[in-house]
C-alpha cells in the first residue's frame, strides 16, 4: 500500500501497465484484509481484557 502523502510512485506508472484487478483478485485481497483485521481486533480485546481484569 503506498503513504497517502508519497505520489513519487504513482507518476512513474504509465497507464497502459495499470491493470484493474479481476474480481477472483479483488475478493482475495478484500477477505485477507478483513482476516488481518479480524486478527487485530482480537488482539485488542485480548489486551482490553487483561487491563480491564488487572
Amino acid at each position: 500500500m503506498l503513504d497517502k502523502n508519497d505520489f513519487s510512485e504513482v507518476a512513474h506508472l504509465e497507464e497502459e501497465k495499470i491493470h484493474p484487478l479481476t474480481p477472483i483478485e479483488l475478493r482475495a485481497e478484500l477477505e485477507a484484509e478483513i482476516e488481518a483485521y479480524q486478527c487485530k481486533i482480537l488482539i485488542l480485546k485480548h489486551q482490553l481484557g487483561a487491563i480491564s481484569n488487572a
